[in-house]
């Protein structure tokens, strides 16, 4: 059977049919460009992820299991900011964090011995991991000073504002402290290693962060308890972290 075409100059030609076997053939290269052509764009879409400066490498806090983990609204992804600008300059934001981690900053020169460990602040939905952290830790090692950031869980692993019902929401586990409080423990554990007073560890927050620092100094009962749960769901040995 043949096909009739009209051109657009009113001359026609007839074109056979192509039999199944050879549009099979035909379409298949089609068919596999076409595929190419979509993963390309996938990986192509795909969002960076974070990572600190060369010569310093982020370490997870939890050894395996996380401890009460909540399923992620997407892939952790590092965006800049460009359209609200501080001090004239886009900073850069991290969200969906399920794998908290920390990088530990030393100072090249002279070591004080004190160390803080900085939280990034985000409102406990995003990390300002640069304008509240990176530089943070540049301005603390410029003194002589350990910094220890912290990537904590976000969103909605402490106090946050839920504007669609315009109140304020308290999330049954305060994940974010959970983090805060086994990275204070693990600068402690490691200080002779990373040339620290373990009596001199500090905390500096931001923002949600400056919350998670007010909640980790606290030390009460229901601070330890919030520890002591995630440990044990962590599957972290409780006695050697409770001192």
């Amino acid at each position: 059977m043949r096909h009739r075409i009209l051109q657009s100059g009113g001359s026609e030609f007839w074109m056979p049919e192509l039999e199944s076997e050879t549009l099979a053939i035909v379409m298949k290269p089609l068919i596999f460009a076409l595929c190419v052509v979509i993963v390309f764009r996938g990986f192509c879409t795909e969002v960076p992820v974070w990572q600190p400066a060369p010569g310093h490498m982020q370490v997870p806090i939890w050894p395996g299991v996380v401890p009460d983990a909540q399923p992620a609204a997407g892939p952790e992804g590092m965006k800049p900011v460009e359209d609200q600008p501080v001090a004239g300059k886009p900073w850069v934001r991290i969200e969906n964090v399920s794998q908290p981690t920390m990088t530990v900053y030393s100072p090249k020169g002279r070591n004080t011995g004190a160390a803080v460990v900085v939280f990034p602040g985000g409102g406990y939905k995003i990390l300002a991991i640069d304008l509240e952290g990176t530089e943070v830790a540049d301005w603390l090692t410029s003194e002589e000073i350990t910094c220890v950031l912290l990537k904590y869980r976000v969103p909605f692993s402490g106090p946050y504002w839920d504007e669609e019902h315009n109140c304020r929401v308290y999330p049954v586990v305060p994940r974010a402290l959970q983090d805060a409080q086994r990275t204070v423990s693990l600068v402690r554990s490691h200080a002779a290693e990373w040339r620290v007073d373990p009596h001199k560890v500090g905390v500096l927050g931001f923002s949600a962060g400056g919350h998670v620092a007010a909640a980790v100094s606290v030390d009460g009962v229901n601070q330890a308890l919030v520890y002591y749960i995630a440990l044990k769901n962590a599957r972290v040995p409780v006695e050697m972290h409770l001192g």
